[in-house]
């Protein structure tokens, strides 16, 4: 058995294997390895997007700033099946707020947050197993 460390081409760091199962080199990473991995984590900020406004506006951010790159693949519909839940659920929380008073709200609120999560969850369950999503449907 051979316990030799690997050996890494950059001698100005240690070689830290937790690091490269954690963090692997993206340069290493084909295109499409990179615009799943980019989509994975625009998801995971729609999901932490659930407790608070901030992470899904990052999300928002990520998702308009790689779009264009990624046309014409599935993960352009991922995109924008992404952008149009977080516009409708910022819509009709706006509406819910408002309308808590005529209590009409209490209705609302709970089925655009249900209607979140769902939306989120299938559309992270479809990227997982690499199919494509309808953008323009307004369940699937």
């Amino acid at each position: 058995m051979d316990n030799q460390q690997p050996k890494h081409n950059d001698k100005d760091k240690p070689f830290d294997p937790i690091a490269e199962l954690v963090v692997p080199d993206l340069a290493k990473l084909s295109q499409e390895k990179r615009d799943i991995s980019y989509v994975y984590v625009i998801y995971v900020l729609f999901v932490l997007g659930i407790f608070g406004l901030v992470p899904a506006i990052g999300g928002v951010i990520m998702a308009y700033a790689k779009r264009n790159e990624l046309r014409g693949t599935i993960y352009f519909d991922h995109l924008q099946f992404l952008l149009k839940t977080f516009w409708i659920t910022l819509i009709f929380s706006i509406i819910g707020y408002f309308t808590l008073i005529f209590l009409i709200g209490f209705l609302i609120l709970p089925v655009t947050c249900g209607w979140y999560i769902f939306r989120v969850v299938v559309g992270f369950l479809r990227l997982r197993e690499n199919r494509a999503i309808t953008p323009d449907g307004w369940l699937m």
